[in-house]
């Protein structure tokens, strides 16, 4: 997710200041893969949790 992050910030942000319609598409596509592994991550710790230790 930091990747992804450091990419939006300094690959894409800056093309978007040139009026790319493709930085915009991208950055939106990165934005729901971010979304999607942080909700992952939250159901992988929720599981982690409720599970019994053996």
């Amino acid at each position: 997710m930091v990747a992804i992050a450091l990419v939006n910030r300094y690959v894409l942000v800056p093309r978007m200041s040139l009026n790319d319609a493709r930085a915009e598409r991208l950055i939106l596509r990165t934005t729901q893969v971010e979304m999607a592994l942080g909700a992952l991550a939250l159901l992988a710790v929720s599981l982690f949790a409720t599970w019994e230790p053996y």
